[in-house]
């Protein structure tokens, strides 16, 4: 599997709320950091994180709008929505991944979202 076709499994995955499907596109020892330069860093942290994200957001969807990837590094634009648990609130962002593979996997992902305007 190439590097694009991991992003689309893992955007597919992230949709559904698969907490499986999403970590079986990392790597064991894969770091995900986030907006806030916060660091998680191994399965079982990206795990908590992800298990927080979809309760946080239990309609949450990236739509993925453009992706690419080569040579163990890849990019994707998506637009993020979703409504938050707590307040009932929807919101929209425009994230940009940045990705490095190692062994066929996810081996570390920076996150930044900003707010649709």
């Amino acid at each position: 599997m190439n590097e694009r076709e991991v992003i689309e499994r893992y955007f597919a995955a992230f949709n559904r709320h698969d907490l499986d499907g999403v970590l079986a596109c990392f790597h064991q020892d894969a770091i995900v950091v986030g907006n806030d330069g916060s660091r998680y860093g191994g399965l079982d942290a990206v795990r908590s994180l992800y298990a927080e994200q979809f309760a946080i957001t239990p309609d949450g969807r990236c739509h993925l709008r453009t992706v690419a990837g080569a040579d163990g590094h890849g990019e994707a634009e998506s637009l993020f929505e979703g409504t938050r648990a707590r307040d009932g609130r929807h919101f929209r962002a425009i994230g940009l991944e940045r990705f490095t593979f190692l062994d066929g996997r996810i081996k570390e992902m920076h996150v930044r979202h900003r707010p649709e305007r």
